[in-house]
């Protein structure tokens, strides 16, 4: 497990979540080093868990005003993860652990859904054979490798046809890998701050058993 380290004013603060696919299968749009997109995020509380909630930034309007109370309630944001408080805030930083898998140690990017609509084969994501890789933190953005297992019982039969009736067209399923049941996508994430002025991110993550206070 990996633990992630937030200060008391980092919480329903704004900051830049991005997403590069560092590794593919070589064929249908599945490329080594895609760029999956960005979006802005805050961490917040909600008793004892910490939401990861994803900001819509398509509608917006000046805060605190009657626009932007009507675009607050016209739209919704989405919530891409949520884990409880894995420890008391520490008693000198007031600082908060959350269980950084809970959050990313999933299917994120909805990669499963791509492929199954492509190869048409029920691929799941496999969190028991998912992990994290390299990890570093800076001071204002921290880049965390997580390595990820897409498993499929079997690829789907064809279906019963009467003698004499050709098949209907079917996709081919992946052709560059050693078993079309399993395939491993390594994703890069980074978390950082968005540009201006600002105290430097103090992001810490920490292993699991360590505890604050």
């Amino acid at each position: 497990m990996i633990n992630l380290e937030i200060q008391p004013d980092q919480f329903d603060k704004m900051y830049m979540f991005s997403l590069t696919c560092e590794s593919g299968l070589g064929e249908w749009g599945f490329y080594a080093d895609s760029y999956c997109g960005e979006t802005p995020f805050v961490f917040h509380k909600e008793g004892k868990n910490v939401q990861v909630i994803l900001k819509n930034t398509r509608f917006a309007a000046e805060d605190n005003s009657p626009m932007g109370r009507a675009v607050a309630h016209s739209f919704s944001d989405s919530i891409l993860g949520s884990t409880k408080r894995e420890s008391q805030p520490h008693p000198e930083r007031k600082s908060e652990l959350i269980d950084l898998g809970a959050i990313l140690l999933t299917d994120v990017p909805m990669m499963a859904y791509q492929l199954n609509d492509v190869f048409r084969i029920a691929y799941r994501y496999d969190a028991k054979n998912s992990n994290f890789g390299m990890l570093k933190a800076f001071d204002r953005n921290i880049e965390i490798e997580t390595v990820n297992h897409f498993a499929a019982e079997q690829p789907p039969l064809p279906p019963l046809l009467p003698p004499g009736v050709p098949p209907p067209p079917s996709p081919q399923p992946p052709r560059n890998v050693p078993d079309i049941r399993s395939v491993l996508f390594h994703f890069r994430y980074s978390i950082s701050e968005l540009p201006g002025p600002g105290v430097p991110c103090t992001f810490g993550r920490r292993p699991r058993g360590t505890a604050a206070g």
